[in-house]
């Protein structure tokens, strides 16, 4: 990394570098909403966002079995919303999912902060920041209508509370109900997340943290 980027890192708190990482995050996440709208491939348009617009124009749902319908119910709230706003065409409508999406995915730059408070360097912890932010793929697969996308920024939040929870040594069991109950939320979302249950257990065996 050059010195003048380290400096630039190293200079400010990590709080000041969240804030900064969110506001810059949400930017590039409201262009890759509106400049490259509409359905990437065909399960995004399939599975997200024609059965969310029949869930909210009352139209029995086309949907397989085994695709989750909370995601359908969570991208149709951001069509109502639309609507109510008197956004009545389909374009931006279909703009307003993908915002609203973007702004969810804000919480895994907030994971990654309580991921990386513990750590003794400012500068590893304003740049893991900065690229759950700023990475390329980043905010154009968070702005996608897939499960995956909605589950890997809850999966980010959850893991930056658990660790945030290991690492402070926290004798309190709130923040791992609520870390392990994210997870739960992601696994809802897309079931494959279950296994992370699984090997974040083994982690905790491994570091023997038998409580």
């Amino acid at each position: 990394m050059p010195k003048f980027l380290r400096r630039i890192l190293g200079g400010a708190s990590l709080g000041f570098h969240l804030w900064m990482a969110i506001f810059l995050g949400l930017a590039v996440r409201v262009c890759s909403a509106v400049y490259v709208y509409g359905p990437q491939a065909l399960d995004d348009y399939k599975h997200g966002v024609w059965p969310a617009y029949q869930f909210f124009a009352g139209i029995p749902v086309d949907l397989p079995a085994y695709r989750s319908h909370l995601l359908i119910w969570f991208l149709s709230l951001f069509v109502r919303l639309a609507y109510v706003l008197d956004f009545e065409s389909a374009l931006a409508q279909v703009r307003a999912m993908y915002l609203g999406l973007g702004v969810t995915s804000l919480v895994s730059i907030y994971g990654t902060y309580l991921y990386v408070r513990h750590f003794r360097s400012v500068v590893f912890g304003a740049t893991a920041m900065y690229m759950a932010a700023l990475f390329p793929l980043m905010p154009f697969v968070s702005t996608r209508a897939f499960g995956e996308a909605l589950a890997m920024s809850i999966v980010a939040f959850a893991f930056g509370v658990l660790e945030s929870a290991r690492r402070s040594k926290s004798r309190g069991s709130s923040a791992w109900m609520f870390g392990f109950l994210l997870l739960g939320l992601a696994t809802l979302f897309r079931f494959h997340i279950g296994l992370l249950y699984l090997a974040y257990m083994g982690v905790l065996i491994f570091l023997k943290k038998w409580k």
